[in-house]
């Protein structure tokens, strides 16, 4: 190769960095900038954002709802089931950012197919709670949020518009501000 000479890449290659430049529409209402996924998970491409309020704020209560109040057969540590939300704590604004109802592969191939609602198994209701650290029981966090894309190769041929949305694992990076102890809220996988 020679200088100035750039090696083309291929259509599967501009679908992954599309991935990565693109966020998925639940994180709208949020601020986002790439971000470092903060361990390996797979070999399957992957998306992920520092998810920030409107008004800049990046510290604030992640919101859900207990995995322990909708499956009592649960018995491990807390987790959060959808919807989920961030309540910033510079203006107290609460923005929705995930909806296992509404968002990921199966919600949105359904949604195609004109069938609303249903796609996730365990979806809490009513008013949510706020995820203390498991350290230091500290409810202020910084968020990085993150997407994996499953048979991304199919989805490179198969969906153009919005292939952003066809995340199959949502995962959640909550950085505590007290202690700095970084947990994984939720477990969210098969979107």
């Amino acid at each position: 190769m020679t200088a100035g000479t750039r090696q083309s890449s291929s259509p599967f290659d501009d679908f992954v960095e599309r991935l990565k430049r693109t966020p998925p529409s639940c994180l709208s209402n949020c601020v986002v900038e790439p971000a470092e996924l903060p361990e390996y998970w797979d070999n399957n491409p992957t998306s992920a954002w520092k998810t920030r309020c409107h008004c800049g704020g990046e510290k604030g209560r992640l919101l859900g709802f207990s995995l322990n109040d909708f499956n009592p057969e649960y018995d491990g540590p807390l987790l959060l089931v959808s919807p989920l939300a961030f309540e910033c704590a510079a203006c107290m604004e609460r923005t929705a950012f995930l909806d296992t109802d509404i968002h990921g592969y199966h919600a949105d191939i359904d949604r195609r197919a004109g069938i609303r609602g249903g796609s996730c198994k365990i979806r809490g209701s009513g008013e949510p709670t706020a995820f203390l650290c498991p350290g230091c029981a500290n409810n202020q966090f910084t968020l990085v949020t993150a997407f994996v894309f499953w048979n991304a190769d199919a989805l490179a041929e198969e969906f153009e518009h919005r292939c952003e949305d066809l995340f199959n694992v949502f995962l959640c990076y909550a950085s505590c501000c007290r202690c700095g102890g970084v947990t994984k809220p939720t477990d969210f996988g098969k979107l």
